[in-house]
């Protein structure tokens, strides 16, 4: 690879500069233990933070697997619109 996309890649994976813990209210946090998933606080690399969302849109977009959990495609829904906030704010 060349050392640009090398460079990139270290950086999307490595550099751990995100803040998105905040962005939740605690009730979205439990929606998201409920799914499995966690969101510490803690700065969350691009990488990562990318991961989490994956993690939710499958749920969202696998309505067999949503109704397996104790929640609602309108609370996924929420929390997918706070991904899309702190997209935004970090410009990702």
């Amino acid at each position: 690879m060349s050392e640009r996309l090398d460079n990139f890649l270290k950086e999307y994976s490595t550099n751990e500069f995100l803040d998105i813990y905040h962005f939740f209210s605690k009730e979205q946090l439990e929606i998201i233990k409920k799914l499995g998933l966690e969101i510490e606080n803690k700065q969350y690399s691009v990488s990562d933070y990318d991961a989490l969302r994956i993690e939710i849109l499958k749920y969202y977009n696998e309505p067999n697997e949503l109704n397996k959990t104790d929640v609602t495609k309108e609370e996924c829904e929420l929390i997918l619109d706070t991904f899309q906030k702190i997209s935004d704010d970090y410009n990702l």
